[in-house]
């Protein structure tokens, strides 16, 4: 039987709901042959070769996350989302955070109206630079924080209310607003969001390595 995206997804959740332990062989062949190989930096994460996979608990939060053991010793951690979905799950979860924190823009913008007409209310601390030093403080990377996705016409929102609360209260904290220009404004987000996505891999593995 041809397993479907969906099923892959579950049979990892099952696997990391265990809790800490050394993955057994039926799971670990799964892993191996279903997951972990669409990987887009697989070949770095594999490196000497594989000698077993493990699930760990860390971070804040506490989150299971799956772990290779290379067979020359070192190791690093991997993501079944990442594996299965891409760089599109950066992409999903960045529009989730937008949509957590809209009302404190909307506050701002109620209580200081635009100068002139067809300005762009806009962060003036990078919104993604915020984002991702909140990631940094909770020790989550962002395909680690599932997304709720909604229907047609509803915004996509985080599945953990306690990690929405956190986000809402640290933004909130760190975010200044400014006007801009309709047009400044469209190209310093464009650029920002595919600054984000271009870098993502990237800076996962910097973080990781330090």
């Amino acid at each position: 039987m041809t397993l479907t995206k969906a099923m892959k997804k579950l049979r990892c959740q099952q696997i990391l709901r265990r809790g800490a332990h050394q993955v057994a062989e039926d799971d670990r062949l799964f892993l191996m042959s279903e997951v972990f190989h669409l990987h887009p930096d697989w070949p770095d994460k594999m490196g000497a070769g594989i000698d077993r996979i493990e699930v760990r608990i860390g971070g804040v939060y506490k989150s299971p996350a799956f772990w290779l053991v290379r067979i020359d010793g070192s190791e690093v951690d991997i993501s079944y989302k990442v594996s299965l979905d891409g760089v599109r799950v950066a992409a999903v979860f960045v529009g989730a955070a937008r949509n957590e924190v809209s009302g404190q823009t909307l506050e701002w913008r109620r209580n200081n109206p635009a100068p002139a007409e067809g300005m762009h209310c806009d962060h003036v601390y990078p919104f993604d630079a915020i984002l991702k030093e909140w990631l940094e403080t909770v020790g989550l990377q962002a395909e680690e924080v599932s997304v709720i996705k909604q229907r047609v016409g509803h915004s996509d929102l985080f599945f953990s209310r306690d990690l929405a609360v956190s986000w809402q209260r640290f933004h909130r904290k760190k975010a200044a607003y400014q006007w801009l220009a309709a047009a400044e404004n469209v190209a310093k987000s464009n650029k920002a969001e595919l600054d984000w996505l271009a870098s993502y891999d990237a800076e996962e593995r910097r973080q990781r390595a330090a």
